[in-house]
C-alpha cells in the first residue's frame, strides 16, 4: 500500500470518529414527531386497501376523524370517511 492511500484511509477514520462524535454530542435531546397537545390536530398518511394512499386527520378538540383517499390519476383528495370517535368509542350498557 503507498502512502498516499494510508494517508487517505487514516484521514477518512479520523473524519468518521469525529462525526460520530458531533452526533452523540449534538442528539442529547429526544425527537418527537408530533409533541402532545401542542396542536388540535393529528395527521398520519398511511396505504389503504389495495395499495391506495390515505390521508387521516384527527380533530382533537372536536374529536372528529376524517379520511381521504389520494387518487393519483386525477391528483386530488376524495373524502372516504367521517367518524365521530366519542360516538364510536362510546361503551354500551347491558352486554
Amino acid at each position: 500500500m503507498t502512502n498516499a492511500r494510508k494517508l487517505i484511509i487514516v484521514a477518512l477514520v479520523c473524519l468518521n470518529i469525529g462525526l460520530l462524535a458531533a452526533l452523540v454530542h449534538f442528539n442529547m435531546t429526544p425527537a418527537y414527531a408530533q409533541p402532545f397537545k401542542t396542536t388540535d390536530y393529528v395527521v398520519v398518511t398511511s396505504k389503504v386497501g389495495t395499495g391506495w394512499d390515505a390521508l387521516c386527520i384527527i380533530d382533537l378538540e372536536k374529536q372528529k376523524l376524517g379520511v381521504w383517499k389520494w387518487d393519483k390519476g386525477k391528483k386530488r383528495l376524495f373524502t372516504i370517511a367521517g367518524r365521530d370517535l366519542p360516538r364510536d368509542f362510546k361503551t354500551r350498557t347491558g352486554r
